[in-house]
């Protein structure tokens, strides 16, 4: 899913090609939404978000 008129060099700004595609992806998405679903999406992330940070948690070694 590569972008023909995309000038710009994703690297220069830290990104991978991958990251780039996920975020066209997202806008995609996003673009239509209502305020609702698109509130019901940013409560999703922040949980993903959340987990995530309480997994990396748990994989610390106990002092």
């Amino acid at each position: 899913m590569a972008h023909k008129n995309n000038p710009l060099n994703p690297a220069m700004y830290g990104l991978t090609q991958q990251d780039v595609e996920r975020v066209i992806r997202i806008h995609t998405m996003c673009k239509d939404m209502d305020e609702d679903a698109f509130e019901q999406m940013e409560t999703a992330a922040a949980s993903i978000n959340l987990v995530a940070s309480l997994k990396k948690l748990d994989n610390r070694p106990v002092a």
